[in-house]
């Protein structure tokens, strides 16, 4: 099946889904939720239209394989197009140079922006050579886990959807508007790049082994110095930070979710102190590991 929209107008695009498509279309709270029909597949997308931006959050699946296609032309009304998946990948199709809105849609997990290009500080392709670095930093990477993490269907939650979004377009905004990180990364090789990707990887698959900075530079062949000062450079956080940050993600994830011991946690995640990690959860996450469980339990008995 082949979908043509228009793109760029939200109005004449929840239009043309209602109108053309079979699409379902309520108000709710701050949005419209819009449906797909129960013989093309399932899920919806949450629209947000304010003065001169919008955007949507949605997942569906069809039945059959589904493209889209916009006869709308890139960059239309200096609008750029933000193509955001649940993986954290940021796409665009006007940043990029592409010469039409073309995608398989079949199954989609994502969000879509619109915004005017005023608003975002620099040219075009320098906005685009960022949008790696950008999506690597630990905090935009937690704001995505947050906001994929909510169910947008449920009563209320388009408010809390919406201002996820807006965090993320604050956050774009901001990381644009300080040219210096754009200077920083510069002066980074392709070669110290990859070495830095790759112990942020190492990291994270070796957690909850202790991962010692002398080892990192040793495997990778990087000086120590390059190391910590690039890391931080490229994701926001000093390493040893991050360690904690990681370690702290992976305990909370198997608090909530199983019902392994909280000291057996504590282990898995490389922390032999129990008070030591309390504080630490508690410093973080404002409520210690336990009451964090008896929460999770709550909400799900409900």
């Amino acid at each position: 099946m082949l979908l043509k929209l228009p793109y760029i107008d939200p109005v004449d695009f929840a239009s043309a889904l209602t109108g053309e498509y079979g699409f379902t279309s309520q108000e709710v709270w701050n949005a419209h939720q819009i449906n797909l029909p129960e013989v093309s597949g399932v899920g919806s997308l949450l629209l947000f239209v304010r003065k001169d931006i919008h955007f949507f959050r949605g997942k569906w699946t069809f039945k059959n394989p589904t493209a889209f296609l916009s006869p709308d032309e890139v960059g239309k009304n200096n609008v750029i197009d933000l193509r955001i998946s649940s993986d954290g990948i940021i796409d665009s199709a006007a940043l990029k140079g592409q010469d039409k809105f073309q995608y398989d849609i079949t199954d989609v997990d994502g969000m879509r922006l619109f915004i005017p290009e005023r608003y975002l500080p620099g040219d075009r392709r320098k906005i685009a050579a960022t949008l790696d670095y950008f999506c690597l930093n630990p905090h935009v990477s937690e704001l995505f886990r947050q906001l994929f993490y909510i169910d947008y269907e449920a009563l209320g939650n388009s408010i809390l959807v919406e201002s996820k979004m807006l965090e993320f377009l604050h956050l774009f905004v901001d990381f644009l508007k300080k040219v210096d990180n754009r200077v920083a990364y510069g002066e980074l090789s392709q070669r110290q790049l990859a070495c830095l990707k790759m112990a942020k990887e190492l990291i994270d698959q070796q957690t909850p082994a202790t991962v010692s900075i002398n080892e990192l530079s040793r495997k990778l062949g990087i000086n120590e110095c390059d190391l910590k000062s690039g890391f931080r450079k490229l994701f926001g956080l000093p390493i040893h930070q991050y360690v904690i940050k990681t370690r702290l993600e992976r305990a909370r994830e198997l608090i909530i979710h199983t019902d392994t011991p909280i000291q057996h946690i504590c282990d898995q995640v490389g922390y032999t102190n129990r008070g030591h990690f309390a504080q630490l959860y508690l410093k973080v996450y404002g409520v210690t590991p336990l009451n964090d469980r008896q929460r999770a339990i709550r909400s799900v008995t409900r």
